[in-house]
């Protein structure tokens, strides 16, 4: 049975519903034998329906058909057919069946094979190229031995001819693993991803840059560092428009390899974590968390002004986001903020929350008692005063020893305020 279906997909820089049609599993395995076996059917027909079932038919489906049928048949007619179009398709559901751990096309990974999809490389067909890494990309995530075949039969060179394809991030990715004397093309190749359409490149360049990183030491690793810190810089316009959670943790991940950045590039996080604001929650919570992980990183480099901004940003945010996440802010607010020295209305609520937390809640308390005592004749702070002292009074019989030494605290400050 076919019936119309939608699945939410990136296209460029925006998201958007693609139309396709949902195939269940019983149709497409009844299809898939007759073709094969009584020669029922046509090839474009079959190509059509496999690639919409593996596009947005059920997981399960999916796989139940990929551990039960080979797909072997499918490379003679890739093989055998001139038109690019049948090809691409071919190409496509193989890839996604090899991610699938179809046993039958184990044969892939043959040498033979593995020249025909170099020599694909060199198409004029931009999106036959694209697939081609896509499948050469799912090879080597299942079997690392073809990335030595593949770096010494030219596919850098190869892919220095093509664009920033989809596939074109992962295939760099598994390059990187075994980069040998090809370091520096795989850093000109990864810094090319930063300027692509598709966010995952993006966040392919900062995996690889990281990779290579974490793969040496010494001398070294400090020309590849500087190497990689001026391509960073090259491109810091396009990274401070990132826009996509996972881009933008895997960028901070790799700053935090850096034993040095920018002091600018405070404002740079600052601004890449405010692009996600019209994520999901689960997604700015995402880039929340991995920006304060590389603020507490670089905090004594970060100047006034960058930190300022981060702490703007993430008070704006602070509202949407999940109860870890505002844990998080929370914990470094009171280990950060300057609020000895800045009343922030909304920093003052923050650190009223979280009183009665195991973890933070006496460091909490003697922060609000602190911009108490310091900001006793502001109007805002007394109605503060007034609307958590019994959340504090409370604090008197807790059994955590912190939160009952804060509390006494706050009790013995607030006397002295209102003598």
């Amino acid at each position: 049975m076919k019936n119309s279906a939608k699945k939410f997909v990136r296209s460029d820089n925006s998201w958007g519903y693609e139309t396709g049609v949902h195939i269940q599993g019983n149709y497409i395995s009844t299809e898939w034998n007759q073709f094969i076996t009584e020669n029922k059917g046509n090839l474009p027909d079959i190509l059509n329906d496999l690639c919409n079932f593996f596009d947005y038919s059920d997981l399960d489906d999916v796989q139940h058909f990929c551990t039960t049928y080979s797909l072997a048949e499918l490379w003679n007619f890739f093989l055998n057919t001139k038109k690019d179009k049948y090809k691409i398709q071919i190409l496509k559901i193989l890839c996604n069946a090899i991610n699938y751990k179809n046993e039958s096309l184990s044969f892939l990974q043959q040498s033979e094979v593995i020249d025909i999809l170099l020599q694909n490389l060199k198409a004029s067909n931009e999106d036959l190229c694209d697939i081609t890494l896509g499948v050469l990309s799912s090879l080597c995530t299942i079997n690392k031995e073809i990335i030595p075949y593949l770096l010494s039969n030219g596919i850098i060179n190869s892919m220095k001819l093509l664009s920033t394809l989809l596939y074109f991030g992962s295939m760099l990715v598994n390059l990187a693993t075994v980069q040998g004397e090809h370091v520096f093309d795989l850093i000109e190749l990864a810094s090319l991803c930063i300027v692509s359409d598709y966010s995952s490149n993006v966040k392919s360049a900062f995996t690889v840059f990281g990779q290579l990183l974490s793969s040496y030491e010494n001398d070294d690793l400090l020309v590849i560092k500087e190497r990689i810190m001026k391509d960073i810089n090259a491109y810091i316009n396009n990274i401070s428009e990132i826009s996509d959670s996972s881009a933008a943790k895997e960028f901070f991940l790799l700053l935090s390899l850096f034993d040095e950045i920018p002091p600018e590039y405070s404002l740079v996080i600052s601004t890449i974590i405010n692009n996600c604001f019209e994520l999901d929650e689960e997604n700015i919570s995402k880039a929340i968390k991995s920006g304060i992980e590389i603020f507490n990183h670089f905090y004594d480099q970060f100047p006034l002004e960058g930190c300022s901004k981060f702490y703007e940003t993430i008070l704006i945010m602070y509202d949407k986001l999940n109860i870890r996440c505002k844990h998080e802010i929370a914990q470094f607010l009171v280990n950060r903020f300057p609020y000895q020295n800045n009343f922030e209305e909304k920093v003052c609520r923050i650190f009223g929350e979280f009183m009665d937390d195991p973890e933070i809640g006496a460091k909490c308390i003697f922060a609000f008692t602190e911009m108490m005592e310091n900001f006793k004749d502001n109007e805002t702070m007394s109605a503060l005063i007034v609307e958590y002292s019994d959340k504090i009074f409370d604090g008197i019989n807790s059994e955590d020893e912190n939160i009952l030494e804060a509390s006494i605290h706050f009790i013995d400050v607030l006397k002295k305020i209102q003598q």
